[in-house]
């Protein structure tokens, strides 16, 4: 409208050229000639109503091509782009799917990691726990052992010294069998020249009925022999006197 302002009189639009902003009628503000608001009427009026045509054409021209491109066969081109859209849609779903699948299966993965995990700790924990066990074990084993080791050298040393007095023994126990046999031969020799000294050969390998015979044979020579050199005091107990017959016969 430009400089010119809309007002309401009597249901039309009349444009006040006042710029005052003054409503036209009779007795609101300076009077105008007749024919210029009937011009003003008459402006108004057709404007509104090449308004209201234009707005009918162009509804009815959106009518037009809306039914136009309905009817219209579609494009290949865009059949082409719909189709390849159609396909990247399915594409991207069925990716989205497998995705998905993937993300659960991952999860479920991570989720069997993280117990198997779980439990190897817990199995790597309880055999620490054995490991320092055991180690504790094999350290007081190695002392046993170490202590072990060292009695094993004190009773070898020690059987050393015993088999060498045992050694020692045996040799002086023979050499004083010996000496005393030989002594004992002596006498019998010096004193009892009738007494048949032949069964000394064969004493050693005599059975037991042959050594008891010996024995009754030598017996009552040999006890007078040894009294008569008072060898034995006559208050000894008899326990005694068979104790020192009975010990050289075993040491030979």
């Amino acid at each position: 409208m430009g400089f010119l302002e809309v007002r309401w009189r009597q249901g039309f639009c009349v444009p006040d050229f006042s710029g005052a902003g003054r409503r036209v009628g009779v007795g609101l503000g300076p009077k105008k000639p007749q024919s210029e608001s009937m011009a003003a009427e008459a402006w108004t009026l057709k404007t509104c109503k090449s308004y209201s045509s234009k707005v009918r054409d162009l509804q009815l021209e959106n009518e037009q091509l809306r039914l136009k491109l309905s009817e219209a066969a579609p494009s290949p081109a865009l059949v082409e782009k719909d189709t390849k859209i159609a396909e990247f849609e399915a594409a991207l779903a069925g990716a989205t799917k497998a995705l998905a699948d993937l993300k659960t299966a991952h999860a479920s993965e991570v989720k069997t990691l993280q117990d198997a995990n779980t439990a190897l700790t817990t199995s790597v924990e309880a055999l620490k726990n054995k490991s320092k066990v055991l180690e504790e074990k094999l350290e007081t084993t190695t002392k046993d052992v170490q202590l072990f080791q060292q009695q094993i050298l004190t009773l070898e040393a020690d059987k050393g010294k015993l088999k060498l007095e045992k050694a020692e023994a045996i040799e002086g126990g023979y050499a004083r069998c010996i000496s005393g046999s030989a002594y004992t031969i002596a006498l019998f020799q010096h004193h009892l020249p009738n007494l048949d000294l032949g069964l000394l050969d064969v004493g050693f390998r005599c059975d037991a009925p042959q050594r008891d015979a010996l024995m009754e044979q030598t017996h009552d020579a040999a006890d007078a022999f040894v009294t008569s050199l008072k060898l034995i005091p006559e208050d000894a107990p008899a326990e005694e006197e068979a104790a020192e017959d009975e010990g050289p016969c075993e040491d030979q």
